[in-house]
């Protein structure tokens, strides 16, 4: 199916389009016939394709969600390991020194602030949707706890390095088993670090955010091991 979706991106199949046969795409491919059957079974069911007896399969004109889909495909592809790996890294840099600055100048109405962003993050996201302005707000309340506009600024800047869209694209995107735990985790780590600060836990505060980080590196190097 991604393959075929592929070929749809790139342009080398138009809507319009006849797809090969079964057997065509076995060979070239190289898929079982279960396998092929069951692409064109998932791609109809969500309108990329469509059959009609006797004549074949054919590729259907682009919806807009879809267009959009395969847009951020393209970014996405664009976007290479090593470039999401230095955002993270520049990130661990700034947000270190935000943490230990935030639980050295922060007061209780700033870190029940905390608090609520992220309980907020924690009741809106899902692996379908992780919800990176909320996610993104989080680090930016710590950010502004630091009582460092250019602090502030800085992460900023950062953070929108890469579009939204195209951050996290790919990372949870099959709603699995193991999306679900990665995403479970991600949750506990929040609160963990954001719990750490208000208590003013530095080593706390800091254990959990590497833990942050390095889950982060770990889904990035699945992700593009798996392309």
């Amino acid at each position: 199916m991604q393959q075929i979706l592929e070929q749809i991106q790139m342009g080398t199949l138009q809507p319009g389009d006849r797809l090969p046969t079964e057997r065509q795409m076995v060979e070239t491919l190289n898929v079982s016939r279960a396998s092929v059957r069951e692409a064109l079974q998932t791609l109809a069911g969500i309108g990329v394709i469509e059959s009609y007896a006797g004549e074949g399969t054919f590729v259907k004109a682009m919806k807009a969600h879809w267009a959009l889909e395969m847009e951020l495909r393209q970014m996405a592809r664009t976007v290479h390991r090593q470039d999401r790996l230095h955002l993270l890294h520049a990130r661990t840099v700034v947000e270190k020194g935000n943490i230990e600055l935030a639980i050295a100048n922060g007061n209780g109405e700033q870190f029940d602030e905390l608090q609520r962003v992220t309980r907020t993050w924690i009741d809106a996201c899902s692996p379908e949707d992780v919800k990176l302005d909320l996610h993104d707000q989080i680090h930016l309340t710590i950010a502004e706890i630091t009582g460092n506009p250019l602090l502030v600024l800085v992460l900023q800047t950062l953070l929108e390095a890469l579009p939204k869209a195209v951050r996290n694209y790919g990372i949870l995107i099959n709603n699995s088993v193991g999306d679900q735990a990665a995403l479970q985790n991600e949750l506990t780590i929040h609160m963990q670090l954001t719990d750490a600060i208000a208590r003013g836990d530095l080593e706390g505060a800091l254990t959990a955010f590497r833990a942050h980080q390095d889950q982060e590196s770990a889904l990035i190097q699945q992700y593009y091991d798996g392309q």
